[in-house]
């Protein structure tokens, strides 16, 4: 699965950076996708609001770093576990 990651241009978002981090320190490809700060119409189209970091997988969008970061956490278990059925 290939997940989409709206973060502030620039590396402008200490948030998007530590989602960014997650993603790469677990291995997850991920398509980045830069928001201009004065024009976040196109994380809004995914997400029904401007912030981000906004994670986009399963056609589900997570928004803020501890959401994703739970996501994150939560598929890793799901994968250890489906190992040890």
């Amino acid at each position: 699965m290939k997940f989409k990651l709206y973060v502030l241009e620039g590396g402008q978002c200490p948030d998007s950076n530590l989602v960014e981090h997650y993603m790469k320190a677990n291995g997850l490809p991920y398509e980045k996708i830069e928001v201009p700060k004065d024009d976040r119409s196109s994380v809004e189209k995914v997400s029904d609001q401007k912030s981000v970091p906004v994670l986009l997988a399963e056609e589900k969008a997570y928004v803020g770093k501890n959401i994703i970061r739970k996501y994150i956490i939560d598929k890793a278990v799901d994968e250890v576990m489906k190992g040890i059925k």
